[in-house]
């Protein structure tokens, strides 16, 4: 009768000339060893003698241990990566298991082969929800600078680290001579896509440049690599006829994907009715369906990987199908199965394999892992300087194309586990890694920062991007993020307003925001029209937009966009839009009231006051209170500027003089002279103020829709009552953020509830100033960043703990 181990039999193999046998383990009592014991521990029987309770204390201990790691290092790293292999590690022999008896009772090895198993499910399914966030089609899209970057950084890495393996081979005893070789170099050259985008959504970086062009990049690395690894897969296979069933099932397979499952799951979101959440029954189907495709993959192939990833590329990405998907699982692959994952990588590291050192194979191995990421620096900075890429930002990408994470060390155990090298060599690999991997986290999170941009670019004229340097006979550039339907009308409205004209023709950014799910990588992308009966939010929104440049008085260009992203940085990807299209003026909507304290209010919030705070133009955040769009052939509107003094309010008097040349539109200048500061008597803000006040009255002088009105307010009670005497007489109310400083006015700042309306927006933006019929408009000047005041950001930056 033969031995035999995991329902295999057991074979030796070679290496470095000593012959190796897979490990026998033997079980005694199989029946009561596997489903548990009867009598209990006042019975006198140990708990740690049976299966379960062994599983159910290394899930527990996974968890409490990842989760203190997380806690005491998270001020420090953010990885989350980094933290639970941390923890792993610390559960694994080179650190709790040193203690002889824990690792006996503990990580038993007959106890390991139920936790190998759920820890190989983990990451099946972590390989099938990346796969689900993928794009695949864009991924075959890249641009010149994408394409320059992945190609160097990949093909110097594979070179140098090649050679350096090749040279070194016969000094490494723990790596098969050849195959060995050949896998080690595959994976120490190879950057993930979904590692890198785990690491940017882990630091916050999704939607800024270096996020999004290392995001690219790894892509492109990853298909090059997927190549050379299935060429490796290939030769180590046992014979031709092998390599040929490989090959074959992993095309059926795609077939199968490609030409039954998506058809069939594209049917089923067809027949959904828009805004119907996906029937349960499918998204279960799909997750055995993933089961059954990695089960064949796995029986066929030896590996369920193949299957899993098919089956995940062949679902659509994002709403509806695959943000249920992900949204349904993510969380328990996350946090229930991936522990498992990071755990049996602990397990297997032990840090007393490398002592003592007695040859030079350690230090070996050390410089390989160093050569690879030393090449991967090398090919990036050369390419950067073909891209004009700022030299600190090219060093950043550089490190983020090093970055290591799970389907890393899941190729360092794989490969451990197929005896392609030895626990001294998978140990000095995981550990180096991860080591480099913290270093890049910590500089990442200390040198880069979102608002600086990406290349080197010319220096650009002062205030080029404001209200008031704007010509009257120039093109009028203006952005606009929707975030639903109900937006869609009052903004129509402010756009015609601002009186297009064919002197003045307006070019309209329309950017629906959609809120990152199902999806691996942010996207800003034009609108496409779909020509089918079912119309989804997004169709509605951008057909409203359309009829509106169709019927305008006056040449409207709508170009409509569609963007998905995480609401925590989708400023950044508006702000790059902004500079890159030169728009002086951003409007969106604002979300929420006094009493409405819901996720998705405080999200649209923060983004509001993101975009103040780094938008390089002027911003303008729109209170709707009934400033409803009308039919053009009967519009009409009465608007009061309120006008106290300051950059602010300056800008908005300069849109106010815009829309004082369309005849539609009745405009009240209302200044409000209140006493400044010393320091702001005679100073240039005053003497703009006046200017910029008189130039308004002398270009209307003959204008019968436009009134100008002037009042004194010596404190807080008159300056609230003169806001009062507005109630009911007005559609829209426009106003600067922060107005000049006076001292009543410091001192009311107090009273803010919601800091990016200002002082003023806040206060009429209130129900019971307005009666809920009231709109309001708030205009902030852009400003360098930095300048905007403590309790702004402050602010800003409790509402997004809020939201967190």
């Amino acid at each position: 009768m033969g031995v035999y181990y995991q329902g295999k039999p057991i074979q030796g193999s070679s290496m470095g000339g000593k012959e190796l046998v897979y490990p026998t383990v033997c079980f005694s009592d199989y029946h009561e060893q596997m489903y548990g014991h009867v009598h209990g521990i006042f019975s006198g029987d140990i708990p740690f003698n049976y299966s379960f309770p062994v599983f159910m204390t290394q899930i527990i201990l996974a968890f409490f241990i990842s989760k203190t790691v997380h806690y005491a290092l998270w001020p420090w790293i953010k990885s989350k990566l980094v933290i639970n292999v941390l923890a792993g590690i610390i559960m694994g022999p080179s650190v709790l298991g040193m203690n002889k008896t824990y690792m006996e009772k503990i990580f038993p090895d007959k106890e390991m082969v139920v936790y190998n198993t759920m820890a190989k499910i983990g990451i099946g399914y972590f390989i099938f929800i990346t796969a689900v966030k993928m794009d695949a089609a864009r991924s075959l899209i890249a641009t010149r600078t994408t394409r320059l970057i992945s190609s160097l950084c990949f093909f110097m890495r594979i070179a140098l680290t090649g050679i350096f393996a090749s040279g070194v081979q016969q000094y490494t005893k723990g790596i098969v001579p050849g195959t060995g070789t050949a896998v080690v170099t595959d994976a120490l050259s190879i950057t993930f896509f979904a590692v890198t985008a785990e690491a940017m959504k882990d630091h916050d970086l999704l939607t800024s440049e270096l996020g999004q062009l290392a995001m690219s990049c790894a892509m492109l690395v990853e298909m090059t690599c997927w190549v050379l690894i299935v060429s490796t897969t290939l030769i180590f296979q046992l014979s031709f006829f092998d390599s040929i069933r490989v090959v074959l099932v992993i095309v059926v397979l795609s077939l199968i994907g490609i030409y039954i499952i998506r058809p069939a799951i594209l049917q089923f979101i067809k027949k959904t009715p828009e805004g119907t959440p996906i029937s349960e029954n499918l998204v279960i189907a799909i997750f055995v369906g993933a089961s059954v495709m990695g089960v064949i993959a796995d029986a066929a192939c030896g590996s369920l990987f193949p299957g899993v990833l098919v089956m995940g590329l062949v679902i659509p990405d994002g709403p509806p199908l695959g943000a249920a998907i992900v949204e349904k699982s993510e969380l328990m692959v996350m946090e229930l199965f991936m522990p498992a994952f990071f755990v049996v990588i602990g397990h297997r590291v032990d840090v007393s394999s490398l002592f003592p050192i007695k040859d030079n194979e350690f230090y070996l191995l050390l410089i390989l892992v160093l050569v690879s990421h030393i090449a991967t620096i090398l090919g990036t900075l050369f390419a950067s300087l073909f891209c004009r890429i700022k030299l600190r930002n090219a060093i950043l990408l550089s490190m983020i194309l090093n970055f290591k994470g799970v389907l890393d060390f899941a190729s360092y155990d794989k490969w451990h586990g197929n005896e392609l090298y030895n626990r001294k060599v998978y140990t000095t690999l995981v550990l180096a890694n991860l080591f480099l991997t913290i270093i890049y986290n910590i500089l990442l999170d200390i040198f880069y920062k979102p608002h600086i941009r990406l290349t080197e670019s010319p220096p650009e004229p002062k205030g080029f991007r404001s209200l008031q340097s704007i010509s009257d006979t120039r093109e009028f550039r203006v952005l606009t993020c929707i975030h639903s339907e109900d937006n869609v009308h009052t903004i129509i409205s402010l756009l015609e307003a601002c009186n297009p004209s064919p002197l003045s023709p307006m070019f309209v950014d329309v950017i629906h925001a959609i809120e990152l799910v199902g999806r691996a990588a942010p996207l800003l992308a034009p609108y496409k029209s779909k020509k089918k009966e079912q119309l989804n939010c997004t169709d509605h929104i951008m057909s409203a937009f359309t009829n509106y440049s169709t019927n305008s008085r006056g040449p409207v260009l709508v170009r409509p966009f569609t963007m998905l992203a995480p609401y925590t940085t989708m400023h950044n990807i508006i702000c790059n839009q902004v500079q890159d299209k030169e728009i002086p003026l951003i409007i969106v909507p604002f979300q929420g009231n006094r009493d409405d304290n819901s996720i998705q209010s405080n999200l649209v919030r923060d983004f509001n006051a993101q975009l103040q705070n780094n938008a390089r133009c002027t911003v303008g955040i729109l209170v709707d209170r009934g400033f409803i769009h009308q039919n053009f052939n009967h519009f009409s509107c009465n608007i009061v500027v309120i006008f106290v003094g300051g950059a602010d309010d300056r800008e908005a008097l300069a849109l106010a003089s815009r829309m004082s040349r369309n005849p539609d539109v009745s405009i009240t200048l209302l200044r409000i002279n209140v006493k400044r500061n010393e320091a702001e008597m005679n100073g240039k803000d005053k003497q703009l103020d006046d200017s910029l006040v008189q130039d308004f009255k002398d270009k209307n002088s003959n204008n019968a829709c436009v009134v100008c009105r002037e009042v004194v307010a010596n404190d807080s009670l008159q300056l609230l009552a003169v806001i009062r005497s507005l109630k009911n007489y007005y559609d829209l109310v426009m106003v600067g953020k922060m107005p000049i400083k006076a001292q009543f006015v410091e001192e009311m700042k107090g009273w803010i509830e919601r800091p990016e309306l200002g002082l003023i927006g806040d206060v009429l933006a209130s129900s019971d100033i307005s009666n809920g019929k009231m709109s309001v408009l708030v205009m902030q000047h852009f400003a360098e960043f930095g300048e905007h005041s403590n309790h702004c950001i402050s602010s800003t930056t409790s509402l997004s703990r809020e939201t967190k």
